[in-house]
């Protein structure tokens, strides 16, 4: 009887621990201007990191950040600085994750692309702007 729980004890843990192991993986970022000007101080934000990008040249091609590992945030804040110095903030939401494509790994790390429109506002891509699905 008590090997029986010492078992049952044991496989709780592992169901437990499943779960956990499940939510981790690689991934990173990338960020491509469209405003049409240069934009600075390029960040993506959420609870306990700032992801800083840096400087972007406006047009087709994004800056990338890998080699993160964890749970990917449910939101995120792009941040940037526009050319006439006004600092722009706008949230991001990301889960629920739509399922990864075959654009959407570099290796086998996740890629989360952002784009910056030019009215300012983000949107979010699961692959490279530049992919098709």
């Amino acid at each position: 009887m008590k090997s029986m729980l010492v078992r049952i004890a044991i496989a709780g843990v592992f169901a437990l621990m499943i779960p956990a192991c499940s939510a981790r993986e690689e991934f990173g970022f990338g960020v491509e201007n469209l405003t049409g000007t240069m934009v600075d101080n390029v960040a993506i934000n959420y609870p306990g990191h700032s992801i800083g990008i840096g400087a972007l040249d406006s047009g087709p091609g994004a800056a990338t950040y890998s080699g993160l590992v964890g749970r990917i945030p449910d939101a995120v804040e792009v941040g940037w600085t526009s050319q006439d110095g006004v600092m722009h903030a706008y949230p991001v939401r990301l889960k629920p994750l739509p399922p990864p494509t075959n654009t959407s790994y570099n290796g086998t790390e996740r890629q989360l692309f952002f784009v910056i429109q030019p009215d300012n506002t983000v949107i979010f891509l699961n692959h490279h702007p530049r992919c098709t699905q």
